[in-house]
């Protein structure tokens, strides 16, 4: 099946867009594939983040993006450590 090749999965961030393909970019983490949920403990209030997920087989291809959105609330703290919540990807 598909899920056997899946070697991982990883999401980008930027506050620009979506990403169309991964490119050179860093991804802002790499998850088990499989992996249902992310939480992005790094973000900063008021602010929109745009979120593309591409998965990676085996032999380095790429499938994606999923693409996923979210503006923190003006009055969270970086982190969501208090007042805010982090956005789950």
């Amino acid at each position: 099946t598909e899920d056997e090749d899946c070697a991982s999965m990883k999401i980008f961030r930027s506050t620009f867009g979506h990403l169309s393909s991964p490119g050179n970019e860093q991804p802002l983490t790499t998850l088990a594939c499989g992996s249902s949920t992310y939480t992005d403990s790094t973000v900063a209030g008021g602010t929109a983040y745009y979120y593309s997920l591409f998965s990676y087989d085996k032999s380095g291809g790429w499938v994606g993006p999923e693409k996923f959105s979210f503006t923190t609330p003006a009055d969270s703290q970086t982190g969501g450590t208090q007042g805010g919540s982090n956005p789950p990807v």
